[in-house]
């Protein structure tokens, strides 16, 4: 009798162990998705974008070198401003047909409105309340973020000639000088 009662305590010493093990593992894993979720408010300043297909292989969709920023404030904010660096145009002389180049054909990016983490999933979701693209205003653009040690990835999918592709666009915090 003393025998079952000493593998009954054991077992359930195990069970309790176990269990509690599983939920610190859970406890360190949401910890770890928060603190990754932390490292996103800031400045953040627009290095390259890598285009992928479904199998990973690279796509070179053509297009301008572009230079810009995000900005994440830590009261939920976000402003995305990316532009091609090639223009040679000014505001007071540029023609209508360089504007809509510039803005209606994808070569520039311009958005702002709140944001929202969701850390589990590694998403973050950009609540557009205006863009230099009206198609934008009222959605939601989720991507889903990591980290390269001081770099920024924010990743989603889009249509290039009738193909799904994902791209990857990398952007390194800001500081003095950049």
């Amino acid at each position: 009798m003393i025998r079952w009662h000493h593998a009954a305590v054991l077992l359930f010493g195990l069970l309790v162990v176990g269990c509690s093990t599983q939920e610190a593992v859970a406890d360190r894993s949401a910890q770890r998705d928060a603190e990754l979720a932390a490292r996103l408010p800031g400045v953040w300043r627009y290095l390259k974008e890598v285009d992928t297909r479904s199998d990973g292989s690279t796509i070179n969709v053509p297009g301008p070198q572009y230079a810009g920023f995000i900005i994440y404030t830590p009261d939920g904010f976000v402003a995305a401003n990316v532009m091609p660096k090639a223009r040679t145009w000014s505001s007071g002389s540029a023609t209508i047909d360089e504007l809509r180049e510039s803005t209606v054909v994808g070569a520039a990016t311009a958005y702002a409105g709140r944001y929202e983490v969701d850390p589990k999933t590694r998403t973050v979701a950009h609540l557009v309340s205006v863009s230099v693209d009206p198609g934008d205003e009222g959605h939601r653009l989720v991507r889903t973020y990591a980290f390269e040690g001081d770099v920024l990835l924010l990743s989603g999918d889009f249509i290039y000639n009738s193909e799904k592709l994902r791209f990857t666009v990398y952007w390194e915090r800001a500081g003095k000088g950049n």
